[in-house]
């Protein structure tokens, strides 16, 4: 039985980033969710279930008042979610590859990537475009399908 893995390049540094398909969809939502939405209301409707509470949830936990809390028709503001700002949300998959992966493919990937960091957000796994070949036939073997997700983003 295959196992399919979609990959697509990152736009902010072009590395290789793979994803099982519900997880990439889930990200791939959320940014769709953050470049469309003009008022909260909007982009609490577009996002993921149960994405919006945990989102204003985190916002009460750390000191915003229920008051506080954006309108639903107030024009929406990406800068205010916790973490947008920072490159911590939604969650970056290049820098957590290596938690949701299987250990044989992560195997299969730390031998064609290369380790970077950023001064801000820690280490992640760069994966060269030009691996992608090398990348694609030894998962084959270990029985997985990789497919190009161009009409997702995720990252």
């Amino acid at each position: 039985m295959t196992q399919l893995l979609l990959y697509r390049e990152s736009p902010a540094n072009g590395g290789i980033v793979l994803a099982p398909p519900r997880l990439a969809r889930y990200v791939a939502r959320i940014h769709d969710a953050i470049n469309s939405s003009r008022t909260w209301a909007e982009f609490r409707v577009a996002l993921p279930p149960g994405e919006y509470v945990a989102i204003m949830g985190y916002m009460v936990q750390h000191g915003a008042s229920m008051k506080g809390l954006p309108a639903p028709n107030a024009p929406f503001n990406p800068e205010l979610l916790p973490g947008y700002v920072e490159g911590d949300y939604p969650m970056w998959l290049q820098q957590e590859m290596s938690n949701y992966l299987d250990m044989l493919v992560l195997d299969v990937v730390e031998r064609v990537a290369i380790l970077e960091s950023t001064p801000a957000n820690g280490t992640y796994l760069f994966i060269p475009p030009a691996a992608l070949d090398q990348l694609e036939q030894e998962l084959i073997e270990l029985g997985y399908e990789l497919r190009y997700a161009s009409d997702l983003q995720f990252y």
